[in-house]
């Protein structure tokens, strides 16, 4: 992965699971 980024996402296209650093990644960027 890069950073840490990682998650997982369900067949309707929902994130079910983000990392903490993506999390952050996506918070900083919104």
């Amino acid at each position: 992965t890069l950073d840490g980024f990682i998650f997982v996402v369900a067949p309707d296209g929902k994130i079910m699971y983000i990392s903490e650093t993506a999390s952050v990644h996506l918070g900083l960027s919104q």
